[in-house]
């Protein structure tokens, strides 16, 4: 259900009537109230939830401003690419895709932000970069439409606190959040902030000695993926070929550990995968403040956030989205205005700062462990009371998904189908039934379970395991 809720929210804020309404109130929020502060030289920044919702605020922002010949110039500022959010896909045609540099052709190769900080720029739309770090002192406006919380809520809302010449105020539009949680935020840095655990300055050592113990790769493929990676006229399928080595180990030793029906060894080649995001992330972090001495440390940090990439696209089909909005129509909305709020913070205890060390790390792996744990409640729902473990069971019910993701019948299919139209194809019922008498590896109770199975269960099990998005990666 929460899921679901996510999807259809998505769907309306990305709708044209939505961001259209959002973005005559800050026209006119800036027009009337903010540019005339420093000298008529105040700027203001758009916080977007994601790069589709930047996209699309920026094309409404320039529609409006050419509509009413406003004298005003934006920019969008995003990482990498994606679809385009307003071009749907039929049939085979890919789906264009836009870059920051696409949608802000003024640019010509320029640093944005260094075109930002220009007389005649206005308002900056961002997705996620420029959110921490950047110091504009002309920055007067923020107008918020993502949700924020926590320490990320005073450092994005911190970006209007640096001075300049003149400046006296500073305004906040917010469209979604609880004016209580932004207080809140903010209280528990302020005044008596304090660092109540150290970071482990070790803990990028400790991470590489645990992935190098591991015998998945070899210092030397490190070096060739770096090497790789590194070249600017190199292709990208030496890239790939270098990684290639430490995929194969990576998934026999999977194979094997799902054929043994080997829990332990499951488990810690998941260890291994959460390890190398982490380490990622951890040399990310400590790098901006150590100097580790060893080149190592960064050929490492590149070739273990490319292979945590492999082995998602091998293993999970890739990051997912298990709920769409395709057939939601937008029949009624209205933007209305809450009420002005003076966040106030108090004298009082705060809470401390966490440095980064080791147990905190484990967070992400604890969260794979509770969508894992929705996957077994869903199996059990149809193969539940078999002398097997629950391990051995979700293994069986991957390994036939998998077998039908290869069908080209069905990877055909679910690129040209949503998700719902997809599932009601007999041709899936076909294949899973296929898969199922195909499958030598399972054991004989689960194999006669799944022959007992009524199809429309069979397709609803299948589909818990994202048949479509592997079929459509397929």
């Amino acid at each position: 259900m929460r899921k679901g809720t996510r999807a259809y929210i998505g769907f309306v804020e990305l709708h044209p009537t939505n961001v259209d309404s959002k973005v005559d109130v800050i026209l006119k929020h800036y027009q009337h109230t903010v540019k005339k502060e420093l000298g008529g030289r105040a700027k203001a920044m758009v916080v977007t939830g994601s790069r589709a919702s930047a996209v699309k605020y920026q094309r409404a922002f320039q529609k409006h401003i050419e509509r009413e010949k406003l004298p005003l110039q934006t920019l969008v500022a995003f990482s990498g690419s994606l679809p385009d959010p307003d071009v749907t896909a039929i049939g085979n045609v890919a789906v264009p895709e836009v870059t920051e540099a696409s949608m802000n052709p003024e640019l010509r190769g320029r640093d944005l932000a260094g075109v930002f900080s220009q007389e005649d720029q206005n308002i900056l739309i961002v997705a996620n970069k420029y959110q921490t770090g950047f110091d504009q002192p002309l920055l007067t406006a923020m107008y918020v439409d993502k949700q924020l919380s926590g320490i990320a809520a005073v450092q994005m809302l911190s970006r209007l606190n640096r001075r300049a010449d003149g400046k006296k105020n500073t305004y906040v539009l917010d469209f979604v959040n609880d004016p209580a949680q932004i207080l809140a935020a903010f209280q528990d840095y302020y005044e008596d902030a304090r660092i109540e655990t150290d970071s482990d300055p070790d803990l990028v050592a400790k991470q590489m000695t645990k992935l190098d113990a591991a015998n998945i790769y070899t210092p030397a493929e490190v070096n060739r993926v770096w090497a790789a990676w590194s070249d600017r006229n190199g292709k990208r399928g030496a890239l790939t070929s270098a990684l290639v080595p430490a995929v194969e180990r990576f998934t026999n030793r999977w194979s094997r550990a799902v054929y043994d029906d080997d829990a332990a060894a499951r488990d810690e080649l998941d260890k291994f995968r959460s390890l190398l995001d982490q380490y990622t992330t951890s040399y990310a972090f400590f790098s901006q403040i150590l100097n580790f001495g060893d080149t190592y440390y960064l050929k490492l940090s590149v070739f273990a956030d490319l292979l945590a990439r492999l082995l998602r696209e091998q293993l999970d089909g890739g990051e997912r989205e298990t709920v769409t909005a395709d057939d939601v129509v937008l029949t009624h909305y209205r933007l209305e205005k809450q009420r002005d709020e003076d966040l106030q913070l108090e004298d009082g205890e705060a809470r401390g700062l966490q440095g980064m060390t080791e147990a905190g790390m484990t967070r992400q792996q604890e969260r794979e462990r509770a969508a894992k744990a929705e996957l077994v409640e869903k199996v059990n729902r149809f193969l539940g009371g078999l002398d097997a473990s629950d391990e051995h069971k979700v293994s069986a019910v991957e390994l036939l998904v998998r077998e039908a993701a290869e069908n080209t019948d069905l990877q055909q299919q679910a690129r040209n189908n949503t998700r719902v139209d997809f599932s009601h194809s007999p041709q899936v019922r076909l294949v899973l039934e296929d898969s199922v008498w195909n499958q030598n590896r399972q054991s004989e109770a689960i194999a006669k379970r799944f022959q007992e199975l009524p199809p429309t269960d069979l397709v609803e099990l299948a589909m818990a395991f994202d048949l479509w998005e592997q079929s459509r990666a397929g």
